[in-house]
């Protein structure tokens, strides 16, 4: 493990590193929610070069100043406001060889990302929302049959097919964004978990995906109205014999800033 410590009575960190990571490919797991986070980040990313490994792939597990992303006029910006989100990537991108971020709010699902004004590397976007709707459905699963899949065999998980498959046509599953700006996160977690069912327990389950028609009023307010929606605004509808008031429902987003939504 990679040991930052402040130094004592000054204020200043230090960082201490294996000593066997020269030549090494490194994969750095970090966070740049928080100023400090940045400044353990950046250190540690300077003291990984200065020790001559051969590659450093950041796995950031918050992108940092990621919704200051554009400039005014865009609504919610005003005149001066920097874009720190592209300040973040100039910081990062140069002390590293490959840069992942899960679930970037100026995302919309895995792959690369490229934010207008900035000429750098792209940013790879992984989407964990697929692993979060997946744990939801081995808890359903639990719930219902006993047995977590996840401690089942392979050929355990396919004798489960027919009472997962009886579950999920009752009571459907629905990942649910609280905003458009979140929906194809959930959209290309519907779409994944879909393949994986079938691949895991050999039954086609349907996973259905929508977000909120959302207004933000203010900084504390939002009105969210009407019905669930889906491709081009469309309401959500679900196959006769399903309803919503059946559903297990999961409302997933990509920041939460104050829970006002929720």
């Amino acid at each position: 493990r990679v040991y930052v410590g402040e130094i004592e009575h000054t204020g200043h960190w230090t960082v201490t590193l294996p000593p066997t990571l020269t030549g090494q490919d490194v994969v750095l797991i970090h966070s740049t929610e928080s100023a400090e986070n940045i400044v353990a980040m950046a250190l540690t990313l300077m003291a990984l070069r200065g020790a001559g490994v051969r590659s450093i792939s950041l796995v950031n597990t918050y992108e940092g100043y990621a919704r200051q992303d554009k400039r005014f006029p865009v609504k919610g910006f005003e005149p001066g406001d920097s874009v720190s989100a592209i300040s973040m990537l100039k910081l990062i991108n140069p002390l590293v060889d490959h840069h992942f971020a899960v679930n970037a709010h100026y995302g919309s699902q895995s792959g690369d990302v490229r934010l207008d004004g900035y000429e750098g590397p792209a940013l790879y976007n992984l989407n964990a929302f697929v692993q979060l709707a997946e744990h939801l459905l081995n808890r359903v699963i639990e719930e219902r049959t006993g047995q977590n899949p996840a401690d089942l065999t392979p050929d355990e998980r396919k004798r489960l097919g027919n009472e997962v498959h009886e579950e999920f046509s009752q009571h459907p599953l629905v990942l649910v964004a609280p905003d458009d700006g979140a929906f194809h996160y959930v959209k290309e977690a519907a779409l994944v978990l879909r393949e994986r069912v079938q691949r895991v327990f050999g039954v086609d389950v349907p996973i259905f995906y929508g977000y909120f028609d959302k207004e933000r009023l203010s900084d504390g307010r939002v009105l969210m109205s009407g019905p669930l929606l889906t491709e081009e605004g469309r309401p959500l509808q679900l196959p006769e014999g399903m309803s919503l008031n059946d559903a297990w429902a999961c409302v997933l987003d990509d920041e939460i800033a104050k829970g006002t939504t929720l």
